[in-house]
């Protein structure tokens, strides 16, 4: 997934998100640069389907984004 960054002065301006996603078994927790909570929660997201193969929009998981 391609990211369109913020610029300022010729700077690309990206936040460090946490995204922590918890189910009934477990948490998995991400680290990604973003835009904002939007962009950190589809990265992640997309990270691990990616990784793991797991599609976490079909699982009802709980997401908490933290800068």
């Amino acid at each position: 997934m391609k990211q369109t960054p913020i610029t300022i002065n010729d700077e690309q301006k990206l936040d460090t998100y946490t995204v922590n996603f918890t189910g009934d078994y477990a948490t998995v927790t991400v680290t990604v640069n973003a835009i904002d909570d939007n962009d950190a929660q589809t990265l992640a997201e997309n990270l691990i389907n990616d990784y793991y193969g797991w599609d976490l929009t079909k699982w009802g998981v709980e997401t908490n984004i933290h800068q």
